[in-house]
């Protein structure tokens, strides 16, 4: 649950399911703690009180921002280097920056005009393992950081819906959809013509052994299906063919990483070994993994050393679920410096995140 910025008063205060906590900020303290971190996320530079109240038009002298940040600094928002340094914004800054930004994008109703395109890269989209891998690559172009994304896979997703179609003289097609939101067509072609009451016995026992069943179910139910099938051999062939094919690819794990190469963008990465470290980390799969299934939250967001690797510390991962019959199917996340652009980054995400499971919610990523 994050916490939301309300504004009672001058003062800002924070509030976390309902509960005031007992930390405090002046609306002028909160002002200048803001311009600090934007000064930050542009130059990757600590900022004094005279540059800021230069290049910022916040309405106070450079003696009062000098005393509002000695006191940002006492309440644990802005960190100093050494006493003639200016100061930099710390990861809990960034915290009651993120949750600042929240509070903003649920509570506005407009969408932001260079994000309108979001819908369209997205109408044709045909399964969801090429939904989540278009998704990937449209958030890493947009917002210039590593995009981690995973389809999930699971043997317990049952089959809605299985049917053999004409759809020529002597091809035919095996349609199967899952709850899961798989589509799967084959097509499969004979020598002979398969007579319209025989092709409606087929489906019936097709819908009678497969129907509802998960896929360990229908893997086990192919020995029934072989020896009731009195049909065309080939189609037998074929279907118990196609089935365990499906099964195979159905149960297991599509994990992509987008836009890698975009970390050398960074001052953080100057360090060979950081951006080694880094690089190793996220070509991993299982530890990619880890990451994308540590919650299934609509948008879950975790700052410096809320992520609980030590080669994730100094970055901020945004992560992004989609759901299918209320399950988790799919994860995106961005993976980037903590000082990042996250109101690009989360309004992104957040907005994306509402139009594609729209889509899955109306089934409208499958091409009619």
């Amino acid at each position: 649950m994050y916490n939301f910025i309300i504004t009672q008063g001058n003062r800002l205060l924070t509030k976390k399911r309902g509960e005031i906590l007992n930390e405090h900020l002046t609306q002028r303290k909160f002002n200048i703690l803001l311009a600090t971190i934007d000064n930050y996320i542009k130059t990757a530079q600590p900022i004094g009180s005279r540059v800021l109240s230069k290049n910022y038009n916040i309405g106070f002298s450079p003696a009062t921002i000098r005393n509002e940040m000695s006191d940002l600094g006492d309440l644990g928002y802005l960190v100093q280097s050494h006493i003639s340094s200016g100061r930099i914004p710390s990861q809990k800054a960034f915290r009651l920056y993120v949750d600042y930004i929240l509070d903003k994008l649920y509570k506005s109703d407009e969408s932001s005009s260079s994000l309108m395109s979001i819908r369209k890269p997205y109408e044709r989209i045909v399964e969801p393992e090429k939904l989540i891998k278009s998704s990937s690559q449209f958030i890493s172009e947009i917002t210039q950081y590593p995009v981690i994304s995973m389809l999930k896979k699971s043997d317990k997703m049952r089959l809605s819906h299985i049917e053999l179609l004409p759809i020529s003289e002597y091809n035919y097609v095996l349609l199967t959809l899952y709850d899961s939101g798989d589509l799967n067509h084959t097509v499969i072609s004979s020598e002979q013509i398969i007579e319209q009451n025989e092709l409606i016995k087929i489906n019936f026992l097709l819908k009678k052994l497969f129907l509802g069943k998960n896929l360990n179910e229908v893997y086990d139910n192919l020995d029934e299906f072989s020896s009731k099938y009195k049909y065309n051999d080939l189609f037998k062939g074929a279907i118990t063919e196609i089935i365990e094919n499906e099964k195979d690819k159905l149960s297991s794990m599509y994990v992509s990483v987008e836009g890698l190469s975009n970390i050398f963008k960074y001052s953080e990465y100057n360090d060979l070994s950081k951006v080694q470290s880094i690089i190793e980390y996220l070509e991993d799969k299982d530890k990619i993994v880890s990451i994308l299934n540590s919650s299934d939250n609509f948008l879950d967001i975790k700052i410096g050393n809320e992520n609980n690797e030590q080669t994730l510390v100094e970055n901020t991962i945004i992560k992004s679920s989609y759901f299918f019959n209320k399950n988790n199917i799919g994860v995106i996340a961005i993976v980037a410096p903590m000082r990042m652009n996250y109101e690009l980054s989360i309004e992104a995400m957040f907005k994306l995140s509402r139009r594609i499971n729209g889509l899955i919610i109306r089934g409208d990523y499958y091409e009619r």
